[in-house]
Parts: C-alpha cells; structure tokens; sequence
C-alpha cells in the first residue's frame, strides 16, 4: 500500500466511525528526531496558520525525541497528502521519521 492509500485508508476508517470529513476536526501528525535540537527545527518548520507544534521526549525509552504538529481542520485527501510530502521531506532533512496522522472522529 503506497502513502496516498494509507492516507485514504485511515479517511475510511473515520467515515466508518461516523465522522462527519466535511467539518473541521482535530488532526495531529507525529515526526520522529534524534534529537530536541531536530524536534526543534522541525517544530519551527512545521507550523502554518492551521498547525501548532509541540516536543517531547517520544513514548519510547530509546532516547528519542517527537515533534507532534496539530490543529482543526477539513481533513480531505489533498490537505493530508500535502502535509505528509511536506513533513516527509523536512523530517529527512533533519534524519527523522515522519510517522503519519490521526484525527478525532467529529460527528
């Protein structure tokens, strides 16, 4: 399955849970870093007038760090497959893993 179906996918999944996809919705994209001073970067480069970010220390004990952009809207195809080429390439810039989305089921 390439990325653009795994977008897709994950859009299926909250129709089926009976989320309304033309209301604006809480979506948040995780990116994995070395480092704070990458999450950092990333963070600073991530932002746009719809996303906010922030960095913590990743769930995992292996000394990791996450950049977790998030803010409220229309999650369509087209937005989501932007923001995941775009955080993509500003993740590999930095030797990151962008590691996808979720979003709230908004009915």
């Amino acid at each position: 399955m390439d990325d653009d179906d795994r977008d897709e996918a994950v859009l299926n999944q909250l129709r089926a849970h009976g989320a309304d996809l033309t209301k604006p919705t809480h979506v948040r994209f995780y990116i994995y870093l070395a480092t704070e001073v990458c999450a950092k970067r990333i963070a600073e480069r991530g932002v746009d007038h719809l996303l906010v970010a922030d960095v913590r220390p990743s769930g995992s004990d292996d000394g990791t760090w996450l950049c977790r952009l998030q803010g409220n809207f229309v999650p369509t195809l087209t937005a989501l497959k932007n923001y995941r080429r775009r955080f993509e390439a500003i993740a590999a810039a930095e030797g990151g893993e962008y590691d996808g989305w979720e979003a709230a089921v908004n009915k």
